[in-house]
């Protein structure tokens, strides 16, 4: 609602951003393990989950998210309270991106959409083309169970006996990406059984970036995030498009701070 900014976490202290619209915090990486910074050996953007784990405690303590019903009377400061999204900063959305984001979310409860750009996914898919004899130029896709490392494929139970079938489901399904995700902190099950789960696995390096994992052969934060979502047996996976981002670049840091002026003059427009 407009009587509540929006909150913007900057990875980049330097940066000074001062508008009655827009919350400014920088994310504390003392509180969390070395695997989760930047100055890791290994990107991990296990961040993500540390941003959400902030703000899902915060979310918790100020008891405005309840066990009711989504209803047409729900308050707007209820709402704000019950969703919560991640958006990557290199993320562009339509004039009504977030309106959009809203909607799917809650007819879903959980949403993503598929990896905005991913090395294992590009990888594996190179090799698979290279190593197949694709002479009826059919799509090539890789699924979680091959874009993940064994040991996050053991922390989420995916190699026992038990639930054969559905483990092999699983590592059957598509890749979900993690640079626009969104819960629905109402479904209280989906909280304890998909949300909590990922942060614990990206806040625990044998699980989020196990020794020998790569870039290549491991899809770190967004390997968890899918095996939370299909092992909670979410369903919210859309493209890209569908929740309304009109583009997927890596901006420069020139236009990254162009971003965020435009966001100072106009913050309901888009984000």
């Amino acid at each position: 609602p407009p009587q509540q900014p929006k909150t913007l976490y900057d990875f980049l202290p330097e940066h000074v951003i001062t508008s009655p619209f827009v919350q400014v915090r920088t994310l504390d990486y003392s509180n969390f393990p070395p695997h989760v910074g930047f100055t890791a050996a290994r990107t991990t953007s296990a961040w993500r989950a540390a941003i959400l784990s902030e703000l899902l405690t915060e979310v918790e303590e100020s008891k405005l998210v309840r066990v009711l019903p989504t209803t047409s009377e729900v308050s707007d400061l209820f709402r704000a309270a019950a969703l919560l999204f991640w958006l990557d900063p290199k993320l562009g959305l339509a004039s009504d991106g977030l309106e959009m984001l809203e909607e799917a979310l809650e007819s879903e409860g959980f949403v993503a959409a598929a990896p905005c750009s991913s090395i294992v996914q590009n990888f594996c898919e190179q090799e698979k083309l290279r190593n197949s004899n694709n002479n009826n130029k059919s799509p090539i896709t890789c699924t979680v169970g091959e874009l993940t490392a064994e040991a996050t494929l053991d922390y989420f139970g995916m190699n026992e006996q038990e639930g054969i079938l559905n483990n092999f489901a699983i590592k059957h399904q598509p890749m979900l990406g993690a640079s626009v995700i969104g819960f629905d902190l109402r479904l209280r099950g989906g909280t304890t059984r998909l949300l909590i789960p990922w942060i614990n696995c990206c806040l625990t390096q044998s699980c989020v970036s196990p020794f020998g994992a790569t870039h290549l052969t491991h899809g770190f934060d967004e390997s968890a995030l899918s095996l939370a979502a299909y092992t909670y047996g979410a369903t919210g996976r859309y493209t890209l498009q569908e929740l309304g981002v009109n583009s997927c670049s890596v901006p420069s840091a020139g236009s990254r701070q162009k971003r965020y002026s435009d966001w100072m003059s106009d913050p309901f427009k888009g984000l």
